[in-house]
């Protein structure tokens, strides 16, 4: 066992996004900050330099990510040895703690990744990936598990979830170390090349709680609207990754977020709020495109621009308005 430090990115949705928790495909990319985890051999355990048991209910009760993320590691593990791990986190802002990056699924990822690397295992990002899921899968409801993939293969991926219903019964019946080893019916994870137009990426100044807007749009799962939907998501997607000129590109952009104004329609809270009209607006001035990333109702919009000095006036504009998170990828 030595000294490990872990870094581990969130992530971003390009395209896919509630049509993959119905088994379609999406688009995501990682971001170039990322959750520090620093983690070596202690006589005792330590967590931010704050003693702890490994059956610490406070800990359970305060962050439920990072306590199933330990557990998970430990029980993957034939032996444990205690450890001392200190974390830091790099995808925030100062007063805006929750830019809806993937925290959660980072945290996960890096915590198990630290904990098998001090007792000298080094997996694969597939198998991170498995344990990931096995660590979330009875706890969250309604979730593709999409973050976990980014965070694990650190690569722009093109994704669809698995069978959960096959891997909760498996989980009844196998262990760790054979279920991960396993194929996962449905699962896919392809790393892909990032897309070539300039990018911004805009914070609206609203946390969104992702889970309470999946979950209100996911009881209308059955209607014809959100099946129609799911045709058109999957059909928009494969334009995007097969588009030849921005032009294409951004009627796809556009298509899909005319899409996700149709599925509005099913949620009983508010998907795409005045912030996001508001960038909206300041985008197409600049000839631009938005598009919502990740459940909508706040969080972070996507906009992309024909040229690169489109792509400058729109920054200088939209800066004074709206945060830019462009310093938290690579690349855009």
């Amino acid at each position: 066992m030595s000294k490990q430090i872990i870094k581990t990115p969130g992530k971003l949705y390009i395209a896919g996004e509630y049509a993959v928790v119905s088994g379609e495909e999406a688009i995501l990319m990682p971001t170039a900050k990322t959750i520090d985890i620093t983690i070596e051999p202690n006589d005792y355990y330590l967590l931010n330099n704050k003693q702890i048991t490994l059956n610490d209910t406070s800990l359970q009760l305060t962050n439920t990510y990072l306590y199933n993320a330990i557990q998970t590691a430990h029980n993957y593990l034939s032996e444990v040895k205690p450890y001392a791990l200190n974390i830091q986190s790099h995808l925030k802002l100062e007063h805006y703690p929750k830019l809806g990056l993937g925290t959660s699924g980072a945290l996960t990822i890096g915590v198990i990744n630290a904990i098998t690397r001090v007792h000298g295992k080094r997996l694969t990002p597939l198998h991170l990936y498995k344990l990931g899921v096995i660590a979330q899968i009875d706890k969250i409801k309604h979730s593709s598990f999409g973050d976990l993939a980014t965070s694990a293969y650190q690569h722009w991926i093109r994704y669809q979830m698995p069978n959960t219903t096959w891997l909760i019964e498996e989980l009844k019946n196998d262990s760790l170390i054979n279920l991960i080893n396993k194929e996962w019916p449905d699962l896919m994870i392809q790393s892909i090349e990032p897309i070539p137009y300039p990018m911004l990426v805009i914070y609206t100044k609203q946390p969104a709680n992702s889970t309470a807007l999946v979950t209100s749009v996911m009881v209308k799962k059955e209607t014809q609207l959100y099946q129609r939907f799911l045709d058109q998501s999957k059909q928009y997607l494969n334009q995007i990754t097969k588009a030849r000129s921005y032009t294409h590109f951004a009627e796809a952009i556009q298509a899909l977020q005319s899409n996700f104004e149709t599925l509005s329609i099913l949620s009983d809270t508010i998907l795409i709020t005045p912030e996001m009209k508001k960038i909206e607006q300041l985008v197409q001035k600049h000839k631009g495109v938005m598009k919502f990333s990740g459940a909508g109702g706040g969080d972070c919009v996507l906009a992309y621009f024909p040229t690169h000095n489109d792509y400058h006036q729109a920054h200088q504009t939209i800066k004074h308005h709206f945060p830019i998170l462009n310093s938290f990828f690579k690349g855009v």
